[in-house]
């Protein structure tokens, strides 16, 4: 009977390690220790047409900056950002972009909240990337959009399959915000836009972020959208 009782209480707590988020002090869906990396296929559609492109993400060594212990994430394109586990989640507390120096968030960016289980919800004030407002004669212009996105894990148990492979047990996180901005009308009258951002991410256990899809519509052709969609290769 005491054999039983330990076999289970150590079940429980290997149920709940995976629920934390932790393996070992590593976030087992959103891995931390230096030497990974991962590399992604990205096909981007939005009104410039549609581009396929690659983007390769590494973990460096750790960092201690501001005492505290964390995990600088090196992208391709040369910019770095900065990750830490609490009690609430992976965040992003920091960049360093070329040209413009190490940049602390006044509010860390939570990637992935906790607990992990459905029904787990946070709020995440971010900016969109894709808008284009249509200037006329075929011209547009970039806009970018404070977006407040309220993202929440739907379920534990997705089977995704990409590029890399199939993957069982995937963690799916859906966001959507929504907001809307004045613009003038050809008639110098003032008109409202409403503007959409929908998000889908999926991780998995001990690989991570296996593949996102990210898509921005409005309310008026006047302002197109796109679509973002990340698909994992090889890690």
């Amino acid at each position: 009977m005491a054999l039983s009782v330990k076999r289970n209480l150590f079940t429980v707590a290997l149920a709940a390690l995976a629920l934390g988020g932790c393996l070992e002090g590593n976030p087992i869906y959103f891995p931390l220790e230096g030497g990974r990396d991962w590399s992604y296929g990205v096909t981007l559609e939005n009104a410039k047409g549609i581009s396929l492109q690659k983007s390769f993400v590494t973990n460096l060594p750790s960092s201690n900056l501001k005492g505290e212990k964390l995990t600088p994430r090196r992208l391709h394109n040369g910019e770095v950002y900065f990750y830490k586990e609490t009690d609430d989640g992976v965040v992003r507390v920091a960049a360093n972009r070329p040209g413009r120096g190490l940049n602390w968030e006044s509010e860390p960016t939570r990637v992935l909240g906790y607990p992990l289980t459905p029904g787990t919800r946070w709020t995440q004030e971010e900016q969109s990337y894709l808008f284009h407002e249509y200037m006329g004669q075929g011209d547009y212009n970039e806009i970018v959009v404070p977006m407040l996105i309220i993202y929440e894990i739907e379920s534990m148990d997705e089977i995704v399959k990409v590029p890399a492979g199939v993957f069982n047990n995937c963690i799916k996180v859906k966001g959507l915000g929504e907001t809307s901005v004045r613009v003038k009308t050809p008639n110098a009258l003032e008109d409202f836009i409403d503007l959409t951002v929908e998000t889908t991410q999926w991780f998995t256990p001990r690989v991570g972020l296996v593949k996102s899809k990210y898509h921005e519509a409005s309310s008026n052709p006047r302002i197109v959208g796109g679509d973002y969609v990340k698909v994992l290769e090889k890690f």
